[in-house]
């Protein structure tokens, strides 16, 4: 029986949970935040640039209480706010303790970007 919330598919069938995480992360996890990376900085140089006003037409659509787009003007606010949160977030260094016990410092950008390869296992 799976624990609440774990979803079953075929490729966790017969497998170590080492092997399933492994599989997982490099095939699925890594591949889906790397687009979302990247459609994320679109969306922050599409919001930024000054040519398109946006900071200007959210707060001139705040001042009359009309949407923008068809949505709030807050909820502009709350999504600019949100992208430049994680934008922060993943910018900014964390201290990893590894296996052996020493720590490297990465932002989590880095680390979702990082291109894996696995190990040759010595016979």
């Amino acid at each position: 029986m799976l624990p609440p919330g774990v979803i079953p598919g075929p490729a966790a069938t017969g497998m170590a949970a080492e092997d399933i995480i492994a599989r997982q992360v490099i095939h699925q996890v890594l591949p889906a935040l790397e687009d979302l990376l990247f459609v994320l900085a679109r969306l922050q140089a599409v919001w930024n640039t000054p040519q398109n006003g946006v900071p200007e037409k959210i707060l001139s659509a705040a001042k009359a209480e009309r949407p923008l787009a068809g949505y709030s003007a807050f909820d502009f606010a709350r999504w600019g706010g949100a992208l430049k949160g994680l934008e922060v977030f993943l910018k900014t260094p964390i201290k990893i303790e590894l296996p052996d016990g020493s720590t490297e410092e990465v932002t989590p950008e880095s680390v979702l970007l990082t291109k894996y390869t696995p190990m040759e296992v010595a016979q």
